[in-house]
């Protein structure tokens, strides 16, 4: 019977596999959302304004596992940094998001926050050994460069517009995404897990 560190190795060795679909999907949605986000939008508008109290009460149902997600994350990235670091980085987080708000002209582009931070977030991990100290920097250039490609492609279609603010605004997600990673990436290798997992 495999020891349980085992299980843990064997486990961390699947989720980079896990990480790079989850990007994968995101890239597909951003690539598709490029001739689709006029008619999208226009349809997420007609059905909200029908269906408002379904909207409501998803939204405030949805509210819940997402405290309890944030909860957790500052709970486990106290674990990994010092008290000084997590409260620095509890306020790096805050502030390529304040950027990014400020930028924001019209309500569609509020996607473009959450969209490019989980991309992110997913590229950082999905590198084997995401603990290596250029993981961050190579994840800021594959995930900025789909933010300048999604903008060049919407530029091509004779229907959208290449926007510096929406550049602007991908580019503080993705510095969000990456901030996000860093006490996932920091206790990423099989001899932190398993010794969070024991203690």
């Amino acid at each position: 019977m495999p020891s349980h560190s085992t299980r843990i190795e064997a486990t961390s060795s699947h989720r980079p596999l896990l990480y790079r679909l989850a990007a994968g999907l995101i890239v597909l949605t951003i690539v598709t959302l490029v001739p689709t986000a006029r008619m999208l939008t226009m349809w997420v508008k007609a059905t909200i304004t029908k269906h408002e109290d379904v909207f409501n009460t998803l939204t405030t149902a949805f509210a819940f596992p997402a405290i309890a997600v944030v909860l957790w994350y500052f709970n486990y990235s106290r674990k990994v940094f010092s008290p000084l670091l997590w409260l620095l980085h509890a306020f790096s987080l805050v502030v390529p998001v304040a950027i990014a708000y400020t930028l924001i002209t019209h309500p569609t582009e509020l996607a473009h926050i959450p969209m490019y931070a989980f991309l992110a977030l997913f590229v950082t991990l999905s590198f084997k050994n995401p603990s290596l100290p250029l993981t961050p920097l190579k994840a800021f250039a594959m995930s900025w460069s789909m933010g300048v490609t999604d903008e060049l492609l919407q530029w091509l279609h004779p229907e959208r517009f290449c926007d510096w603010h929406d550049i602007a605004i991908n580019t503080c997600a993705v510095l969000t995404g990456i901030l996000i990673a860093e006490p996932l990436r920091r206790g990423s290798t099989p001899d932190t897990i398993s010794s969070q997992s024991s203690s």
